[in-house]
């Protein structure tokens, strides 16, 4: 965990919680719980805004405004709109709410049914067959794949390299 202290995903989100990190580390296995950057705002008229800024690994942002708004339908209430302000400067879906509904509560669901919040599935730690002399794949603690993976330099990825 000194050398490297957690993944880095490619849209943000947070990682809640260490142990999922840990384990997959020491055993090449995990699960890591990853949640939405989420603020909360005070609208026009008083009304309460859920502003999503970031969103975990692998969540399409469309596909999560269209649960969100089907969710509005059935599951959940008191979501008003639900609009993508994504622009160049980043990324931005707010979820309006009715004035007399609480946000804490309405985020609290979103996380529950929507990929605002999910679990990832760490196999990254596994090695490829064909770093290994009897053809199989294993899987082990990052210290002993990263040693492998220094020790396997075949001739074409030396070529290529030098001619860089």
């Amino acid at each position: 965990m000194t050398l490297v202290p957690g993944p880095d995903f490619p849209t943000g989100g947070k990682i809640i919680g260490r142990e999922g990190i840990h384990d997959a580390y020491e055993t090449g296995r995990g699960k890591i719980t990853m949640r939405g950057t989420t603020a909360l705002e005070r609208g026009k008229g008083g009304k309460s805004l859920i502003v999503i800024t970031e969103i975990p690994y692998q969540v399409n942002k469309a596909n999560l405004a269209a649960k969100i708004e089907s969710l509005s339908e059935e599951k959940i209430e008191g979501i008003l709109d639900v609009r993508d302000e994504s622009d160049r400067e980043g990324m931005r879906l707010v979820v309006e709410c009715h004035k007399d509904t609480n946000p804490q509560i309405v985020l609290q669901q979103l996380c529950k049914y929507t990929q605002i919040a999910r679990d990832i599935w760490s196999y990254q730690f596994s090695d490829r067959p064909q770093r290994n002399t009897d053809g199989h794949g294993t899987q082990g603690d990052y210290c002993s794949l990263y040693q492998a993976s220094s020790v396997y330099d075949p001739p074409s990825d030396r070529v290529r390299l030098n001619e860089s």
